[in-house]
């Protein structure tokens, strides 16, 4: 069985939320992330993304204050 998450993040730009979300993916282990309202533009996400070695990612960047999709 695939476990899949989605998770409405409110904003990666803080460190604390960044290592929340490394947890989570410890803890949970999905086949699929998704990770909504990012806030983050594409390279930084990208970055985010990079990090997380057992996963490849694509994203969508946000519009100013809103938005950001990123699919792990």
């Amino acid at each position: 069985m695939m476990k899949i998450l989605s998770w409405n993040s409110r904003a990666l730009g803080h460190p604390s939320k960044v290592l929340s979300l490394r947890e989570l993916i410890h803890s949970e282990n999905p086949g699929i992330l998704l990770i909504e309202e990012t806030k983050q533009d594409q390279q930084e996400m990208r970055a985010i993304i990079d990090q997380q070695k057992q996963y490849k990612g694509c994203t969508s960047a946000s519009r100013g204050a809103s938005g950001g999709i990123a699919t792990l």
